[in-house]
């Protein structure tokens, strides 16, 4: 498999780029519990504070995971010779992260199986890290409030 030949510095670096995702979540979530899961607004002066916060870590996370998931899926790809071309049709044609991912997965399902399951594979592991990430700042947020909040 490529992730274990040339694809391995690419995803290490995915990796890597996982645990700010999860640091800037988990403040996200700490500001909305340590504001009593009131709703996010602007229009009480009281809360304007809070939502801002939490408003720009959700935007920081959104971004942060979209650019670590193109970063991941352009090195990634252009490891691997086959793909390379295909990768470079999409970027002359202005494809962007979804429409480059199916692109790449139509033409690997015709003509190289194999590059197709490594595909699925690699969707996969975007998926469950996003998932991982998520459930990680959850956790980190919930273990912040027992050590520092014990009456909540």
């Amino acid at each position: 498999m490529h992730i274990l030949d040339g694809g391995r510095t690419a995803y290490l670096e995915f990796l890597r780029n996982l645990s700010s995702q999860a640091i800037i979540l988990a403040v996200a979530f700490v500001v909305i519990a340590k504001n009593n899961l009131q709703p996010l607004t602007c229009c009480y002066f009281e809360n304007t504070k809070e939502t801002f916060v939490t408003i720009s870590c959700f935007v920081l996370w959104f971004f942060a995971c979209l650019g670590n998931l193109t970063l991941f899926m352009e090195k990634y790809l252009i490891s691997q010779t086959k793909t390379n071309r295909v990768l470079r049709i999409c970027k002359h044609r202005n494809y962007n992260l979804k429409k480059r991912l199916l692109f790449t997965m139509t033409y690997s399902l015709h003509n190289e199986k194999f590059m197709f399951w490594e595909l699925i594979i690699f969707t996969v592991i975007c998926i469950i890290s996003m998932v991982i990430v998520f459930w990680l700042a959850m956790n980190s947020s919930a273990s912040y409030f027992k050590l520092f909040h014990s009456s909540i």
